[in-house]
């Protein structure tokens, strides 16, 4: 069995919350379902990504519906229901989180949460970071292109972390998992397969290393910068950054 492919089911009863472990490579967590009571959880940064009904190509101005969001740390991770990310975001209002996309992540969370919360105001806080944004500054800054077709999870996960990250996986119906979500929409995490959760779970994963290697990368290319054309001094540096985001990131997104 490949490495990317590993998953230990913990646990799973009515009583008890899901749990999980997965893999990436060398790299493993363990996924439990959130609830309220567990109150906060994570610290100043977090990868969250979604899981949804699948998408309609011929109305793309609708919002797909939220089936459940998987998020993790350095330590730890998540499974959020439709019922518990409200309260998930709430509770971690003031951490910054990293997503793959995030235009499709936060419009789908924004959906869900409703007028309680605008996660819109994280991104002009510069709280919203997107390895794909990133991923793709960084390959015009070192590359020079925009690395389009090079940008997806996981390509960039294949390209940057040098791991596989599969998308088109089946579940036991030979059914693919990655479109599939929409069968167990309202329907509590207990009742969707370990394939499913663990293919969820692994993406949130993939995007916090992602997250990190990218960051390593780009301080090396703005340390690098010196010999730039353009380039000013160290302070005029950091003022762009903090106003604009490391390769203008926070104002791309």
């Amino acid at each position: 069995m490949e490495p990317w492919n590993n998953v230990i089911p913990l646990s799973r009863s009515a009583a008890r919350p899901v749990a999980l472990e997965v893999q990436l490579g060398e790299y493993r967590r363990a996924f439990t379902e959130w609830t309220p009571d567990q109150g906060r959880v994570f610290q100043a940064f977090y990868a969250i990504d979604t899981e949804t009904t699948e998408i309609d190509r011929e109305n793309p101005q609708i919002v797909p519906a939220l089936v459940l969001a998987t998020a993790c740390d350095e330590t730890r991770g998540v499974l959020l229901s439709r019922n518990t990310l409200p309260a998930f975001l709430r509770i971690h209002h003031d951490s910054s989180l990293i997503c793959h996309n995030a235009a499709f992540d936060l419009k789908v969370m924004q959906q869900v949460i409703g007028k309680g919360q605008d996660l819109y105001e994280l991104v002009e806080l510069g709280r919203v970071w997107d390895t794909l944004v990133l991923r793709r500054l960084l390959s015009l800054a070192t590359q020079g292109h925009a690395a389009r077709g090079d940008s997806t999870l996981a390509a960039s996960v294949r390209d940057i972390l040098g791991l596989e990250l599969p998308k088109e996986t089946e579940d036991e119906q030979g059914k693919a998992i990655r479109t599939g979500f929409g069968r167990y929409l309202g329907r509590p995490l207990s009742e969707i397969p370990f394939d499913s959760l663990s293919y969820a779970a692994r993406d949130p994963l993939a995007t916090w290393l992602l997250f990190w290697k990218l960051y390593a990368q780009i301080k090396a290319a703005l340390r690098d910068s010196t010999q730039v054309w353009g380039y000013v001094n160290e302070s005029w540096l950091a003022d762009c950054i903090r106003r604009f985001g490391p390769l203008t990131h926070h104002v791309q997104l």
